[in-house]
């Protein structure tokens, strides 16, 4: 058996259209239920109320009356936000926008293309910091033998054997 709803029954209660098997049912859940009991005599106050006040004619026109006094009405979210991006409703503003969009991505990629030839240049300093610092030697200055291509000939040669890969590798960097 279903249970009616408590707001049914407050309701049927109201207007005294409730069955004997009901009538036992709301009695028993005044009795149980205070909050309900409460409930109930809010309503029954308000229907009282209801009553008293006099039968006012609604006029012909009520709606467009009601409409009226909607559009008089301030709007606040015109007021929050005058501007509300009008310009974007055209196709300059979308163009602008769009422009506007890939200049963003492209300074994003152009910083990070800066920042890892920066880091490459770091790598390529060291590399040549270490192979400055092998090839140091007592004949001919650091300096000059990388300004100097016949320095470079005047530097003994070393057997295959004794290559270090590292500085192989560094210098066909």
């Amino acid at each position: 058996m279903n249970r009616p709803d408590k707001g049914d029954l407050i309701a049927k209660a109201l207007r005294d259209s409730l069955s004997e098997a009901e009538k036992n049912e709301w009695e028993r859940l005044l009795q149980d239920d205070p909050a309900l009991r409460d409930t109930f005599a809010e309503e029954h106050a308000l229907d009282r109320v209801l009553e008293r006040l006099p039968d006012v004619p609604i006029s012909s026109n009520f709606t467009a009356l009601t409409l009226q006094a909607a559009m008089r009405e301030p709007r606040l979210a015109k007021r929050l936000w005058p501007f509300r991006l009008s310009i974007l409703r055209t196709t300059f503003g979308q163009a602008v926008a769009a422009f506007v969009g890939v200049c963003a991505i492209g300074l994003a990629v152009g910083v990070r293309y800066h920042n890892s030839q920066r880091a490459d240049m770091a790598l390529n300093v060291s590399s040549f910091t270490k192979v400055a610092s092998v090839i140091g030697s007592d004949k001919v200055r650091p300096e000059e033998l990388f300004q100097n291509f016949e320095a470079i000939r005047a530097l003994p040669t070393v057997a295959d054997s004794d290559v270090d890969m590292e500085l192989l590798i560094a210098l066909q960097k």
